[in-house]
């Protein structure tokens, strides 16, 4: 049951950290933008 609970909040935090990632390539994605424009 521990060990259940512990993959999920493992799982839970990648898919958060991928999120954060995916937030940040888009900042700097929208930032190279402006400077061109």
């Amino acid at each position: 049951m521990q060990f259940n609970k512990l993959l999920c909040m493992s799982s839970l935090e990648l898919g958060i950290s991928q999120f954060l990632r995916l937030l940040f390539g888009f900042g700097i994605l929208i930032l190279v933008i402006f400077f061109i424009v």
